[in-house]
């Protein structure tokens, strides 16, 4: 690590905004800064959140934990596209 990539004890190592922090380890932390908030609230089951994030699109929240991002679809298209056919007698 360069000599700049300590971070003096009390700073905040991003700049100000509203920003979802999921901690996915003691030691892993992923930052997404929100630009905004399309719907947030609270079912039977889960709290939910849907935003738009700075650099990942629309982004799914639930119950505190990223879910996915916008950013994300062409995972699941590939995923779930592609069996359907190769499986389909004549696509």
């Amino acid at each position: 690590m360069g000599k700049d990539s300590h971070i003096p004890a009390g700073s905040t190592p991003w700049p100000p905004g509203d920003w979802f922090l999921d901690w996915t380890s003691s030691v892993d932390l992923i930052a997404v800064e929100r630009q905004e908030v399309l719907v947030r609230g609270n079912t039977a089951f889960q709290e939910y959140e849907i935003f738009v994030g700075a650099l990942w699109g629309k982004t799914l929240i639930l119950d505190g934990r990223l879910q996915s991002a916008e950013v994300d679809e062409f995972i699941y298209h590939e995923a779930l596209v592609h069996p359907a056919l190769v499986a389909h007698p004549d696509p």
